[in-house]
């Protein structure tokens, strides 16, 4: 199915943060506990953020109206889970297993149906960075993958 223009195709990021965040809602998280982007301080706890960083083109070409363009890129998909240690620290490896589960079935998970536009072809799991805020009693792990993505066959507007 063709995008509605090529705006929504070069949208990458936005497209990639609105389907995980779909994805992990589905997954289990409470939808007043995703978030977009990073927060400054905030009381919402557990909460879990979500961001897309260091995207660049593979360097994969395919053609637009007669024009060599970029539709292959490669970057970060980052997600922090915070929890609070005297409240619900209890949570905070749950809500990092939910986040696992779902890039390791990314075939399924980023279907069509949350991704139109662009087809996941790999996450691997980089490295999770685990850390303390004594002063806000809080766990935050920061969960990093490595992702791929593409346009989608058939995406690209007429």
């Amino acid at each position: 199915m063709p995008a509605p223009n090529v705006e929504k195709i070069l949208r990458y990021e936005a497209s990639i943060l609105e389907a995980w965040q779909k994805i992990l809602i589905l997954g289990g998280v409470p939808i007043e506990q995703v978030f977009q982007q990073f927060l400054a301080a905030t009381s919402v706890s557990p909460r879990v953020e979500i961001n897309v960083t260091s995207i660049k083109p593979t360097g994969h070409r395919g053609a637009y109206h007669n024009i060599k363009t970029f539709d292959a890129w490669n970057g970060h998909l980052i997600t922090r889970v915070y929890t609070r240690r005297s409240k619900n620290g209890d949570q905070h490896d749950d809500l990092l297993a939910i986040a696992r589960f779902k890039a390791l079935y990314f075939n399924e998970s980023f279907s069509a149906d949350v991704l139109p536009w662009h087809v996941m072809t790999q996450i691997q799991e980089e490295s999770s960075h685990r850390m303390i805020d004594p002063e806000r009693d809080e766990d935050i792990t920061e969960l990093d993958h490595l992702i791929l993505f593409s346009v989608r066959a058939g995406a690209w507007p007429a």
